[in-house]
C-alpha cells in the first residue's frame, strides 16, 4: 500500500512541477517494489517527457 501511496506523490510532484523533489523521483527509478506498480512506466514517461522541456 505504501507504494501506492509512492506513485500518488510522485504523479503529485510532477503535475504540480515541484522540481525541487524531483530528486526523489530519480532515486527511486532502480526501486524494484515500485516498478512492479501498474503505472509505474506511465509515471516515469511523464517524469521524462517534463524533464525534456
Amino acid at each position: 500500500m505504501i507504494i501506492v501511496f509512492k506513485i500518488e506523490y510522485f504523479n503529485y510532484i510532477i503535475d504540480n512541477q515541484l522540481s525541487d523533489l524531483y530528486e526523489l523521483i530519480e532515486k527511486n527509478k532502480e526501486n524494484k517494489a515500485i516498478q512492479k506498480e501498474y503505472y509505474f512506466h506511465y509515471i516515469y514517461g511523464k517524469y521524462y517527457a517534463k524533464q525534456m522541456i
